[in-house]
Formats: C-alpha cells, structure tokens, sequence
C-alpha cells in the first residue's frame, strides 16, 4: 500500500469515527466535565500531509476544534524560504495559507508553525506543529539535527536560525536567503527536515532584521566542512510463536510448527548526521566609525567610537591649542570612548570646540583607511527648574553655585572582603594630592565614664568681622579658620582667648565682611584617648546675629542673674523702672566671657520688691557704614519666697524620730500628743541650718509604743518679718519613713556619672596607590583585622581635579567580615593535556566540529582523532579557570580566576557565601582572556566548557573536587554541551 493510500485510508477512518460519535449525541443541559487540556488535532487537510505533486498555492488544514493562532508572524517560518510572508485566514475548524510565491519544483518544503496554534478556549498550543508537502514526485526525507549555543557562556541563543546551503561559498549567507532552515526551540536543539540528498553548508545566526541573511552586527556559527546527510534503514525480522494472542490454539492448522509460527518484519528509519555542534558568537566589528561626542562639562569630553581604537588615533585642534599638562586623555576598560579634560581655562570658556579627529578603519573590501572627521563640540548651560523664578525676579543677588569634587568608594552594604582593598574612584582626575589628609582609623569601643568628646558648643558671629568659637574641652595644639571654597587664602586672625575653651577670631577682608552669610570651616584637634590627637573639621553657616537674652533667674531677693547670647564688651547702663533708688543701688560682675551678667542688689528697700523691672543698654557693634548698634531691653524679675513646709520625716528607731523642712526654721518648734498621755517625753535637736530636728524619745513607755499620733506646729517669718503658722497631723510608726514633699534645696545634688560606650577613631598605617589601568580609581589597603569597624577620613581640600575642583570633607564608616564567614573550595585541576597514547584504536563516526573533512558516515580512528581535534582546540596556549558568581536568574559575575599552563591544585580562599559555577577557557592563543571567532577567516571562537554542577557555599564551608579536564573536553567534544 503506498503512501498515499495509507493517508487517504487513515483520513477517511477519522472522520467515520467522527459522524458516528455525534451522531449518537443527546441534546441536554450542560454540566460542566473535566478541563479540557487537549491541544488541537489535525484531521485532514488539502493537499493531504506529505502529498506529493502539489501545484496549488492554498493549504487547507482541519482541525477538531476552534482553534486561534497567536505571534503567528513570529512563530510561522518555511523551509525553503518564501520570498513573500503567507497570509492567514481562519474559517471555523479550518486553518486556510495563501502562499504568493511561485513554488518550486520539485522541492520538499516543510511549514513550521512553532508554538503559534492552540484551542480557542482554553489555549492549549499544538507544540511545534509543522506540515510538509512536495511539488515533487517524492517527499525529501533526509534531515541534519544537532544543537545550537552561545560560544562564550553555553548558554541558549534567542531566537536564532540554523540554515543550510548547497552552495559551499564563503559569501553566500551574506548574500542570498538559504535553501532550507529551522528555529532552535527553547533547548537550544535544531531539526532541519525534508531536505533533498547533497553536501550542504552549515551556519547559524540571529536574524535581527528578519531578511534571512546574514549582517555584520549579528551574532553567527558555522562548521567549515560540508554537511552529506545520510538515511539508514534498520529491518528487523522476528516470529510470533502459537499461544499468543495473534494465533486461535483450537485450530488444527497449526498443529505443524512450520506453520504455526508467524513471521514480523519492522523497519526502522535513522537519518544522520544527528549531533551537530553549534557554537554562536559575535564577530568583531573592523569597520570603526566616529559614533558621537557628549560635552556635560566645559573642561570634559568625551568621544564614543562604534568599536575599540587602536593606538592610531590623533586629534587635531581648529580653533583652541593644546599644550603639554594642560589636558588628561582617560580611555575607558571598552577602549571605545576617549575622555578629554582641559585644564586650560581659555580652552574652557569656548562655546564650541573645533577639531580634527583621524582614526584607522576598513573599507567596503577591507582594505585599511583612515578616516578624518571634524567635530563642533559645542557646550550648553543646563538651566535648572527654577531658573524662570530668577528671571522673573531680577533684583535677586545670583550667587555662584560651588562644584565640588566627588568621592565614591565601592563597598557592598558598607561590607569590605578581607582579601581586598578598599577602591573608591573620582569624579574627574586629580592634579594634587595631600596625602597627609587621608586618614584611616580603627574604630575601637571602650567602656568609660569621661567620654572625652570634643565639638563645637558655640559658634557665633559677634559684629560683622568678629568671631567667638567656644568649645566643650580646652584645644590641644590646632585650631583653624577657613572659608569654604576659597582654600588658598587665610582670611582670620585669632585675636585673643577668653578662657581654655573659648577663642575670638577677626576677619581680615573687609569686602566679606559684607557678607550676610559666611561658610566657616573650623578645624580643631582634641586629646583623646590612647594619647592620640583628634583632627577634627566642621562647616557652620554665620550670620550678623543681635544681640539677646537667653536666661534671667531671681533664686535669691537680692541677686539677679541674666545669660546673653554672645558677650557684652562695651559699657552696660541699668537702671530700674519701678522704684526710684539711688546710686550705686547695684555691683555688676561679669564671667571672663562676659557673657553673663551677675547683679547684686544693694539697697534693701529694692531687694524687699516682689517684682523688679530693669532698663538695660550696651553698645551690641557698630557695622561698617560707622552706625552703632546697641541692645536695648526691658527685662522683670519677680523673686517667689519659698513657703515653709515639712518636707519628710521618719522613725527607724523606737525612740528616734527625724523631721526634714524644706528651709530653716524661723519661730519656734512644738509638738503635742493625740494617742498618749501628753508629757515631757522628748528633746529636740537642730542642725546648724535649722532645717533638721531630731526629737529623741526618752520616755520608755512611749517609745515602745509602735504608733505615735502627733501634731506638729511651727512657724515661718518671711523677709518682711511676718509669722505664719502651720501644722501637721503625723502617725510616726516603727520603722516608717514618710516624705511629704520633695525637699528643695539651693545645693545641686551630684549625678553619679554612668559609663557608656566610646568610639574611639585609631590611626592606622595605610598603603595608598592609584589603580594601574583605571586614571580616576585609586587603593587603599592594609592589613584589616577581621570583624572590625574602620573609617575613612579624607579631609576638604585632601584632593585638588584636573579641573580646579576640591573635595569636601568625606567620611566613611565600613566594617569588614567575620573570618568565619567565608567560604573554601579546593579543586585539583588534572590532566590540562590529555595523553591518547594508550586508547584503543576502535571507531567513531566523524564529529560534526571536524575542519578537514565531509561529514559522513565513514569511520575514523577515535584516538588519532581526538588528538587531532583537542590540539586545535588548546593550540600551544593555556587553560583560564575562572569561578562565577550566579544569581537565581542565571546571570554571570566573574568573582576569581587563574590561568594555567600546567595541571594544579588550586585553594580559592575567601568566597562569599552564595552559588558559584567553574568554567575554563582553552585560551589557544595564550592572550588570558576569551575570544571570539571570525567567519570569512574561518576562526571558530575559543572552546570553554563548564563544571558538571553548581557549588553552593556556604558561610564557613570547605568544599573538596577534582576536575578532569581532558575527560570533559572529550565529552563536550562528543556529545555537545
């Protein structure tokens, strides 16, 4: 039965089965059943699938179901290629395809419909479907299949096409679509079927602008030998003994073992080559071109290229000059952005740079040029949001905005790994550095009671060139006055010192001294602990401040007390306005930093008023145009007499009670009893400030008596000599002590101190470079206890830009980690140069990454070949291993990596925890890094090849492997990767 007939046969049993199935359907309410999770099925179609002779330019395909057909310009490709995209149409159960092309004859084409069909409801997809037909007399039926990856990371391409041609040129996937092709699916695994019998041309690559051919921007693979796809036909032929379910053991035609034995011949199609090896890479691109520049800064641009300049590059100045040390030329690690920075000012103020930039390239035939392109490199003012707000207003002063330069250091979560030093990079290369304002500290805690904390207490602007610091503790050796922004000039004087910690500082430029606002670096030191000096620098923002009254207090009838915000040194005028005293009424006395005015009252009529209103001038300073400013200020004192009243007692004897007033007594003390018999039966006893009395209890009788109920009367006389009486009713128990009210007293009760912790900053020795092949990173290192807080301290000024620009004060606290919290991975790398000496010369069919011959089914000698093909994939050169940090998306982090010549065990201390992938490099040309292949002159990429498995590391794990270098390559080398 031929082909046809089978298909015609198979189609028309379907569709029996079909009819008589609904035909015995009862109509009925539906009731809901299983999720239907059946993707489409084919029934038949026109032509019917694999029909041969087919002219038409319609396909018709029915399915079981409605269907609908997603990204199917995506999905859909035919093989060969049409030169028109079909069009689709969907008619009920029906899939319809136009094809506008004019088919071939006679050819074999297959459709391939991906993933794009599934079921209308539930959207189950009909995987890879494909339909075949033939404008032939017979359907092709040789295929070439194998597997596709990236040649760099093994990883799955996207969306790439591997396609074949039967013409072997090297220019043909350039310049005509090719004569059969297939998609990779998600595995990255490839079938290319229904192709005529030849040698074909291999390759693969992705088609970025759909046209079927290969361009110069898209990543592509190739084999240099020629494909000759074979077809083997296995027959097997075996017998079906009586007694099996075939054979009716009743008959007696079978009593005769010839006959009853039942002869089966089953055939089995194999098509090879079956395992080809693809490997996909981006090619070099040799055709440089000037691709644009960016001027953000007046003093800084840059120029990008298309791809890395070599060192034949110059430019040529039109309308600036440059000259030697006065421009910095930065490349970046891709070697395709040149950085300029003019330190020239000159250069800086012109609008628009004019110059001459000349570079190496190839032409259209590859032959090398050089190529000359002027640029205009003009540079903009970036006008902030707010600008139109100025404009408007245009008596507002403009005040230039200070560019400062920038410090960046590269810690993770201010984390710094014990095995490396801490990197932090510029925002533009340096012309000076102070190395003497970089500091390194150890953060060490120690437990203490004097913290021994230095800072700023106060900060005040006393007239408009005057200046008064005060500090908490007395300034050890430094201490230095500065202007933010102007580094080069010394504009304050210290003139005098008021006491230890407080020093007056003058303002030598008369023209600042008209500022409103000035921006004051203060830097001070401090004797701290271990007997080092603290340097320490703050910034505060003065202004003119008046003069005022921060605190007054009357404790006592005859002393006033005020506090003023910044010291009275001219000549202070008081007088009261609510009684009319005589002169000499007060005695002034002033702190050395006459900031506090003490005043004692000297006439007694003014010291018995409750309230006391003061009239108060003094000369605060004069400005610049001769004015004088004085503080004028009406202040009221009231003085509060404190009231008499017990303020605790207590009986912790038998016959000892204690009676605490709140001030001395002025009157007498009495005592009567209310629960006994009333008696002399006790004596008092006062302490020199009468504001204590213990009674002793000499009665036997009474004092055994656990209760005492008592009232207690005194007096109080205030200042203008008025009795007041007062009592209270008391039950003195055993052993009670009893408080009333909180005892007040003018003594200031002393604060036991607590210790608390301390930070202390300590030196530490540093190693400080610039990183060798970055300009603007530079190291700082040394020898880092684990588990440990550090520091960073780089001073203002610490580091001078090519372009004039300072740093401001940049402080940085990081930690390093725990000894413990690393990982180790031992791995013993062997057999870097496998030896084939001893391999038995049995067969094996010719590996698909062979460069020298048709790949057939002719046997070769295994060892002679592996020799041959692992030389060319070592070459003379050496092997990088390389360990990868990977993320849960699969992405590649190199963490470390090492090149070898020989085999080796290798320790890799100081892992961070987290999963890590080994991979090696077959660096052939011994350049220590991986490179890529060239097409047109028949380089395929380097070979690398990946441990079998992850590691994931743990905090403190030790993790032991061995890595068979040879065997893998082998392996990779035979069966892909």
């Amino acid at each position: 039965m031929t082909g046809s007939v089978k298909t015609l046969f198979f189609t028309v049993s379907i569709i029996l089965i079909y009819w008589l199935f609904n035909s015995c359907a009862q109509i009925g309410s539906i009731s809901g059943g299983d999720k239907d999770t059946l993707a489409p099925v084919m029934l038949y179609s026109e032509p019917a699938y694999a029909d041969t002779g087919v002219t038409g330019n319609r396909i018709k395909i029915t399915f079981d179901e409605y269907f609908t057909l997603e990204d199917i310009n995506q999905e859909f490709i035919a093989s060969p290629p049409f030169n028109e995209f079909p069009k689709f149409k969907m008619k009920k159960h029906t899939l319809i395809i136009d094809i506008p092309d004019t088919l071939k004859k006679p050819e074999t084409y297959t459709l391939y419909f991906g993933n794009a069909i599934a079921d209308l409801n539930e959207k189950n997809i009909l995987e890879n479907f494909k339909f075949v037909f033939s404008t032939g007399s017979v359907v092709d039926s040789f295929a070439i299949s194998g597997r596709l990856r990236n040649a760099e990371d093994l990883k799955v391409p996207e969306s790439s096409f591997v396609v074949v041609y039967r013409i072997n040129e090297d220019s043909i996937p350039f310049k005509v679509k090719p004569d059969y092709l297939s998609k990779i699916d998600t595995s990255g695994n490839f079938s290319i079927s229904n192709i005529a019998g030849g040698a074909y041309k291999i390759f693969a690559f992705k088609d970025l602008n759909g046209n079927l051919m290969l361009d110069p921007m898209e990543d592509r693979a190739f084999l240099d030998t020629l494909i000759v796809p074979q077809r083997e036909i296995i027959v097997h032929v075996d017998s079906l003994k009586a007694g099996t379910i075939l054979h009716d053991i009743n008959d007696t035609t079978y009593a005769d073992t010839l006959q009853r034995d039942t002869v089966i011949i089953t055939e089995e199609h194999f098509t090879y080559p079956n395992n080809v090896f693809l490997y996909q890479f981006p090619e070099i691109n040799k055709y440089q071109r000037f691709a644009g520049y960016n001027r953000e800064k007046r003093g800084k641009l840059n120029l990008t290229f298309t791809i890395p300049v070599n060192e034949k590059y110059s430019l040529k100045p039109l309308n600036f000059v440059l000259t030697e040390g006065t421009y910095i030329e930065e490349i970046n690690p891709e070697k395709d952005s040149l950085l300029y920075w003019f330190r020239d000012t000159s250069v800086q103020n012109i609008d628009t740079l004019q110059f001459e930039i000349s570079y190496e390239s190839i032409d259209s035939l590859n032959n090398p040029l050089v190529i000359t392109d002027t640029v205009f490199a003009e540079f903009r003012e970036k006008k902030a949001d707010d600008a139109w707000k100025k404009e408007k207003n245009r008596d507002t002063v403009k005040t230039e905005k200070i560019e400062y330069l920038n410090i960046q250091p590269d810690l993770e979560k201010n984390k710094l790994d014990l095995n490396t030093s801490l990197q932090f990079e510029v925002s533009e290369p340096l012309f000076s550095i102070d190395t003497a304002k970089i500091k390194l500290f150890e953060i060490i805690d120690t437990n203490t009671v004097d913290t021994k904390e230095q800072k700023i207490i106060r900060a005040i602007r006393i007239s408009e060139n005057e200046l008064l610091i005060q500090f908490r503790r007395k300034i050890a050796k430094r201490l230095k006055l500065s202007l933010a922004g102007k580094p080069q000039e010394e504009y304050f004087t210290q003139i005098r010192q008021a006491d230890s910690t407080s020093y007056y500082f003058k303002l030598n430029d008369n023209e600042l001294a008209k500022t409103d606002s000035l921006d004051i670096i203060i830097e001070y030191d401090n004797n701290f602990f271990f007997d080092q000096i603290q340097e320490l620098k703050d910034t505060v923002k003065l202004g003119l401040s008046p003069q005022r009254l921060k605190y007054k207090n009357r404790d006592k009838d005859d002393m006033l007390l005020l506090a003023f915000l910044k010291p009275l040194n001219h000549k202070i005028e008081l007088h009261t306005l609510n009684y009319s005293g005589k002169s000499g009424t007060f005695r002034l006395a002033q702190n050395p930093l006459k900031d506090s005015l003490k005043i004692l009252i000297r006439d007694n009529d003014l010291r018995m008023q409750d309230t006391i209103k003061l009239s108060i001038k003094s000369l605060d300073y004069i400005n610049l145009k001769g004015d004088s400013i004085f503080y004028t200020d009406t202040i009221t004192m009231v003085y509060h007499e404190k009231e008499q009243y017990l303020a605790a007692y207590e009986r912790l004897k038998p016959n000892k009670v204690k009676l605490i007033f709140n001030k001395s007594l002025s009157g007498n003390l009495n005592i009567t009893a209310l629960n006994f018999k009333q008696e002399k039966w006790y004596s008092p006893k006062f302490n020199p400030a009468k504001d204590t009395v213990q009674l002793n209890i000499f009665n036997p009788d009474i004092s055994r008596k656990d209760s005492l109920k008592v009232v207690i009367s005194y007096q109080d006389k205030n200042r203008h000599q008025e009795l007041k009486e007062f009592s209270d009713t008391l039950w003195l128990i055993n052993k009670q002590k009893k408080e009333f009210k909180e005892k007040e007293t003018t003594k200031k009760q002393e604060i036991q101190a607590k210790a608390q912790i301390v930070h202390v900053d300590y030196p530490v020795k540093y190693n400080f470079w610039q990183d060798s092949s970055l300009l603007r990173i530079y190291h700082i290192n040394t020898e880092w206890k684990a588990d440990t807080k550090y520091k960073l301290r780089i001073d203002s000024m610490a580091f001078e830009g090519f372009l004039a620009h300072y740093n401001q004060d940049f402080e940085q606290e990081f930690s390093t980690q725990k000894e413990d919290y690393y990982a180790l991975l031992n791995i013993n790398i062997k057999n870097i140069h496998p030896d084939f000496s001893n391999i038995k010369s049995d067969s094996l069919n010719v590996d698909t990454t062979s460069t020298d011959t048709l790949i057939i089914s002719k046997p070769v000698v295994y060892s002679e070949f592996l020799k041959n093909r692992t030389k060319k994939v070592l070459g003379e050169g050496q092997i990088i291993v390389q360990l990868l940090k990977t993320d849960k998306d699969g992405n590649e982090d190199l963490f470390r990596e090492y090149i070898l010549k020989e085999d080796k065990k290798l320790e890799i201390s100081y892992i961070n925890p987290a999963t890590y992938r080994l991979k090696v490099i077959f660096d052939r040309n011994a350049n220590g890094k991986w490179d890529t292949g060239n097409y047109l002159e028949h380089i395929q990429p380097e070979k690398v090849i990946y441990f079998p498995k992850n590691f994931e590391m743990k905090e403190g794990w030790e993790m032991n492997t061995d890595w068979d270098i040879g065997k893998s390559l082998i392996k990779s080398l035979e069966e892909g990767d």
